[in-house]
Formats: C-alpha cells, structure tokens, sequence
C-alpha cells in the first residue's frame, strides 16, 4: 500500500524531472506532510517534452463537479484552444502524487471564498513547484484561498509572490468615490469595459516583479489606498473575480472584460511547440453534422382528415439526407421509437425509414439511447417504484389541468393529437417524466450496449461502430460515461455554444470535454437547432443565426469546427428545414472537409493524451496523438514546415499567421521541423517534395518515393485536392477509385507558385489511390 501512489513512469520517458517527482513523493509519505524542500541534486533538466497539463484544483464543498467549476464554464475553453488539457483536483481529495506530473504547465484555481482551514492547498501549490518544477506556473482566479485575517504564513507569503502580489494593508470598501486608476487596454475591456463593484476588497498590491494590468483607487485623491486587480509575476498571475467575467441579466453569459487568451500567454508564456488542433484537417476547417432522433415518429400536421402524414422521419430523408449525399452526417435512432408495443403504431414506419437512412453510405449509424433519458442525473440511484409513483403524481396533474384552467389547452392536445392520428400509446407518454418511454423499468445495458446493437443491426455491414449521442441534458453520470467506454462507442452531447450578435461572448463557447467520473464526455463542438429556436418553437427561422457563429468562430482564431447539430424535428417545421438546409448548403459550399462524428471524437481523444517532445531546435517528434492529425504553430509568419525533414507530415497550409501542419495518419511518431522561411504555400522543400496544401477529402496515407509521390484518400464525392511542388514541374498523374482500374495518366504542371490542383472522382466508401511521377 505505501507504492500505491507513487507515479507511474513511461517507458522511454524516465527522464530528470520523473526521478524528481517520486523522489519528492517519496520524502512526503516518509515525513508525513508535505516535501517543501527540493532534493539538493535536483537540477532542472532541460524540458524536451512540451508541458501542456494544466492542474485545476477546486473546493468541492462549494462546486460540487469539475462541470459545475467555474474553471470548466470559462477557462477550460480558452485554454483548450491554447493546447492545454486540464485535470480536476478537489481540495478534499487532493494528493501529493495527485501534483507530481511531467509535463505540468501550470495550477489553477478559481475559489469563491477564503479556503476552510487545513486543506493545505498553499502547502501543495509550494511542493508543485519545488518538485522539478521551476517552470510551473501558478494561477488564482477569484479570491486566492488567503484567511480573512490573521498573519500569512511564509507559505502563503512565496504563494502570493508566485502571483506577483503582495498584501499591503487590511481590506477596503469600495464605494461611490472609487475610480479606475490603471487599466491596460491591450489586457482589459475584451467584450466589456470593467465596472468597479461596490464591496470589500483585499489590499493585493503588486511586488517589485509583478505588473499590474488593472488597478482601483478607493479615494477621490491622488493618496488614496489602491488595489490591484490584474497581476502578472515572475511564476503566475492573478486576477480578481470582477475584472474576469461580468454577467449581464440581458443576456443568456457572462461577458469577458479580462482577454483570457492574452493573458494565459503572458502568464504561460507563448506556446513554442505544436498546438493539438480539432478544429482542421488536411488544411481545411473540420465539418461533422449530427441528427437527433426528436421527432423521428411526429407526423406532419395533417391538411385534411383523411390525410396519411409524413412522420418527422420521413421528412427528414427526403429533405435534408437524400440531397446531399456529398455530405456524412451521423444520425441517430432511439430504440423505442422503433418498438411497436413501446412507440406505437407508427413505430414500424419509423423503423423502416431508419434502415433506408443507416443504408445510405454518407450516413454513420448512431443512437441516444432506449427511453429517451431527459434528466439523467435521475437514474443515477434509480428506484422504479419511486419513478413510478412520480409518473402517476404527474399524469394526474395533467388530468386536474384538463378539468379545470387547462380545458382549452387540454383540449387543443387532444385536437392536435387527432388530426396528427396519434394513438394511445404515444398519447399515454408524460411530458414532464425524466424519460419519454416509462413501460420498462430503466436499465443502462438497455440504454447504452443493447440500444448500440440494436442500431448497428438496423444498418448493413461494413458499418462502422455506432455512436451514442447522449439524450435530454446530456450530464449523463459516471456508470452511464463508462458503459458507453466499455462498449466501445464514441459518444458525445452537450457542451456545444453559441457565439454571435445575441450572445457575443467567448463564455457562451463549451470546452472540448469535461471528466465524469474516471473518464470523459466529450462535448458537442456547437448547440443544436434547439437552442436557436426555443426547442423549435418561437424563432422558427433562428437556426439561420448559426451561420453567425460560424463566421464568429473561424475569424480573427478558428475556435470550432464546422458542427450542424439538428433533429428530426426540424424537417418538420418549415422555417427550421428551410436553416438546415441553407447550412447544409453552405457546408456543401465552403472550404471544409466533411466527416463523421465518430471522427470528432477520437480526434478529441487524441487531444487529451497528445505529447510533443523536442529532439532538435525548432523540431519535435509527435506522441500518442491517436486519431489527432493536425497541428498549428500560431504567429508563424516567418515560418514554413521544411518537407524534407519532417517525416510523417502531409503537407502544411497558412490561415493569417497560423500555420496548420497536416500529420500523416498512418506515421506511428511523425516528426516536425520549421525553418524560418515566407514562402505563401507554408512549405518549405530542398528536393522535388510534394506536399499537401488542402484537401476536401480526408487523406489516408502519403508516401514519398524518390520522384514519385503516393497518395490514399478517403473516397467520398466532389473530392477537390491542393497539392505543392517545384513551381512550374510536369506530372503524370494517376487516379485509381477502390476496386476499379486505374484512369490512365494525366499530365498536370505545377503553377508558378508551385500549386497543383486536382479534381478526384467519386468514391463514396472506397479509398482513392492517387500517384504522382516527376518533377525530378
């Protein structure tokens, strides 16, 4: 039990800094509290591995989840697009091994209140940094966790130092006579201008080696006590909650007056290896749609009695599936809709329209689950006689409305029900249940493995693995998070965002993924049809806005990729259908690369576990990426990937001063390496190299043989390809669709700038050879 905590070492990764961290590990659990003095042989080594882990440390007295954190809700997102992974630690739970990482960028905590005595928080935050860990940096969002009185310990004074603060004085009221006394606007005003808050404050004064970037005089004179709001110091930085967010009751988030990604790289310091990015792929903005099973069995209003209604289903293949075959799109059935004795009549209908929808191949098969689960927090000490007797409060709360205030209402359901020829199954569903169907007790095998199955053996073979696409809030809880793991499926849901002219900030954008238990759910990248039209009521036509958060989200950074997450519900209300449709177009329309869901996902995985160690100046070698195939060097200007010397790369692109670097997916640790260098393409070449610029299809493989270049692509249709070589260079191209014989060459002549550009033919589910001879 004594090794039980110790760290685990990597193979290959036994460096200094490990041999530090269980040394300091070690003299902890030997003395009993906490290693606040280094070992004297424990030199700093040089980082070769980028540090990219960011410890967030929270009171789960206070925050109850890492979801509910307001790390998670505003500076997981920021620090995501920054490279940064984050990892949850409760102050109650807190452990010296817990610290001791070898790639640990920084501590951050966001508290709301002092910190109850004896969490040893300072004492940990102290062993972070003194366990090999000089370049570590520690962040206090909030209040810094200081008791309201009393002599600050040494500890807590080095702490305060680390943050570039000093405490000077007892607190200060701020009232009508405060004024702004330093701001800098570079730092502060992002989406607001800061507004001082009437109440207490700390006397947090800046020291010697700390900046101020915000500052509040208490008095009308130029003698008047100060305060600092925004630091900087030589080891992390602090910023007071007031000067962070400010939420306006006009709008739905919190608007930031402090730049957060200004600021995590003035405290962090500019990235100087490869950034994972999930937002690109082959050089061109990531585009994934997915399709809610709402409103898969809702039939159309009927025009007449004795009219047959299309169901939501139907209308959903005809209008928004079958046209644009261009386009993958993961969608997803509920099991029991598909069941007679649980969906009702139409229930075969519906399933019929699925097998048609899963045997198209641009379609991934997909599910949310059995019983169409609203609140998922409910079923996590699941009782079904306690369920039950919820179910019967409510149906005859809904008979007492019938039969008193609620007539008309009342009324207009049972009128709406008859012209849509809904049958007393459906009718008998509960509006306000934690789940649509009641029949069957819960269970999560049903839920999760046996309604994966279920979905996989609706579509033909080949498929690949279902997806589960969480229903209702999407908080699915733990067992639920990690039956869809030990099932194998990719599953996503909630999260999402949305970023325009009614909700412009950066607050309203979901981080990639928060912890659940021992494992992680995945977000979606933006909020659905639902969230623009007030769940398809009232704007009809607001799923328009999206194209707004589109373009809010690619300019002046890429934060998203390209997400179009609707239902079925849509393609029954015309103004909706009329959105999708138009976003549809726009996709078929754009310079993206359309792919599944299931693609997202496990690029997301490969986020989290991603590792760039540097083997050479301005080069680094790729680690366990997983399915991540992009990386981006920001303020690259005056960079380009050398293709000669980066084996396992595409190819790279520019966007601005970004460069995107495509990474082979089929190289095991592909290696970078950037020379400094102007050229427009992002490349930078010796010999005849050819190397990707874009693709609208995703590529496979690349393979460089002397003068001949191979290539596979992921066959879909309308698969346009840039590609840069020796400028004005003939080649004897050669395309070859899955199973087919090769077209025969064609010769092609690389632009003045050394552009190549190629129309594939159409292949949907193949893969594309693609050969290119010369240049030599």
């Amino acid at each position: 039990m004594f090794f039980q905590g110790l760290p685990k070492l990597k193979p290959g990764f036994l460096h200094g800094r490990q041999v530090c961290a269980a040394l300091t590990w070690l003299m902890f659990a030997l003395a009993g509290g906490p290693a606040l003095a280094a070992p004297a042989d424990c030199a700093e080594p040089p980082r070769m591995q980028e540090p990219r882990i960011i410890l967030s440390v929270y009171d789960g007295s206070r925050e109850l989840s890492p979801r509910e954190t307001r790390i998670h809700r505003f500076l997981e997102f920021p620090l995501n697009h920054l490279g940064y992974s984050l990892r949850y630690i409760d102050i109650a739970e807190a452990s010296p091994q817990a610290l001791a990482a070898e790639d640990v960028a920084g501590l951050v905590s966001w508290f709301d209140a002092p910190l109850p005595p004896g969490t040893g928080f300072f004492e940990w935050a102290a062993q972070l940094r003194q366990d090999c860990g000089g370049g570590v940096r520690q962040i206090a969002f909030g209040d810094p966790g200081l008791p309201e009185s009393g002599t600050v310990t040494p500890v807590q004074a080095a702490y305060l130092d680390n943050l570039g603060l000093r405490l000077q004085g007892g607190d200060r009221i701020a009232g009508a006579l405060a004024s702004v006394s330093a701001a800098d606007d570079a730092m502060i005003g992002l989406e607001t201008d800061f507004t001082i808050e009437p109440g207490r404050y700390r006397g947090f004064r800046q020291t010697g080696s700390g900046r101020s970037f915000l500052r509040i005089r208490f008095g009308s004179d130029g003698d008047s006590p100060e305060t600092d709001l925004v630091v900087i110091g030589p080891r992390g930085g602090y910023v007071h909650q007031s000067a962070a967010v400010i939420f306006d009751p006009r709008l739905p988030g919190a608007l930031w007056c402090l730049d957060p990604f200004a600021f995590f790289e003035a405290v962090l310091g500019p990235r100087q290896g490869p950034v994972p990015d999930v937002t690109t792929l082959v050089g061109r903005r990531l585009y994934f749609s997915t399709v809610g099973s709402d409103g898969w069995l809702t039939p159309m209003p009927a025009r007449q009695f004795d009219e047959e209604p299309k169901l939501g289903a139907e209308m959903l293949l005809d209008h928004l599936i079958q046209p644009f075959a261009d386009l993958p799109a993961t969608v997803a059935v509920l099991t029991g809709d598909l069941d007679p004795d649980v969906g009702g009549r139409d229930a075969l209908r519906g399933r019929a329209v699925a097998e048609a929808v899963f045997d198209l191949p641009n379609v991934q098969v997909a599910t949310m689950g059995a019983s169409h689960i609203r609140t998922w927090d409910y079923f996590a000490s699941y009782d079904p006689a306690t369920e039950g007797q919820m179910i019967d409060r409510l149906r005859a709360g809904s008979a007492s409305e019938g039969r008193s205030g609620g007539l008309v209402t009342a009324a207009m359901r049972g009128l709406a029900g008859a012209f849509a020829g809904r049958d007393p199954v459906m009718a008998a569903r509960v509006p306000d249940a934690p789940r649509d169907y009641t029949r069957d007790a819960f269970s999560l095998a049903a839920e999760i493995p046996l309604a994966l199955s279920f979905a996989r053996d609706l579509a033909p073979p080949g498929k690949p693995a279902p997806v589960l696409l969480w229903s209702g809030d999407a908080r699915p809880f733990a067992a639920a998070v990690a039956a869809a793991k030990s099932a194998g499926a990719p599953a996503m849901g909630g999260g999402g965002g949305v970023y325009n002219r009614f909700s412009p900030t950066l607050a309203g954008l979901a981080p990639l993924s928060v912890p659940v238990g021992d494992d992680l759910q995945v977000y979606d990248a933006l909020s659905s049809d639902a969230a623009y039209t007030n769940f398809w009521a009232e704007p009809s036509h607001g799923f328009f806005d999206l194209a707004d958060t589109l373009e809010w989200t690619d300019r002046p950074r890429r934060l998203k990729p390209f997400h179009l997450n609707f239902s079925a519900q849509s393609a029954l209300v015309p103004g909706t259908r009329q959105a999708v449709r138009a976003m549809l177009q726009r996709a078929r329309d754009a310079e993206v690369v359309p792919v599944t869901a299931g693609t997202y996902v496990a690029m997301v995985d490969g986020f989290r576990t991603f590792r760039a160690e540097r083997i050479a100046p301005m080069t680094w070698r790729v680690l366990h990426r997983q399915a991540l195939t992009t990386v981006r060097f920001d303020r690259a200007a005056g960079l380009a990937l050398d293709l000669d010397a980066s084996p396992g790369t595409l190819g790279a692109r520019r966007k601005g001063d970004v460069l995107y670097v495509a990474l082979n997916p089929a190289a095991a640790e592909p290696e970078i390496r950037l020379v400094r260098s102007t050229d427009p393409g992002g490349m930078h070449r010796a010999s005849a190299a050819i190397g990707l610029s874009e693709s609208r299809l995703p590529v496979l493989d690349l393979l460089r043989d002397g003068c001949r270049t191979r290539l596979a692509v992921q066959g879909g249709i309308g698969g346009r390809m840039s590609l840069f070589g020796p400028s004005g260079m003939a080649f004897d191209a050669e395309v070859t669709p899955g199973g087919a014989a090769p077209s025969g060459a064609i010769r092609v002549i690389s632009g003045p700038d050394g552009r190549i550009d190629l129309q594939l033919p159409d292949a949907p589910g193949q893969t594309v050879a693609l050969v290119l001879t010369g240049g030599c």
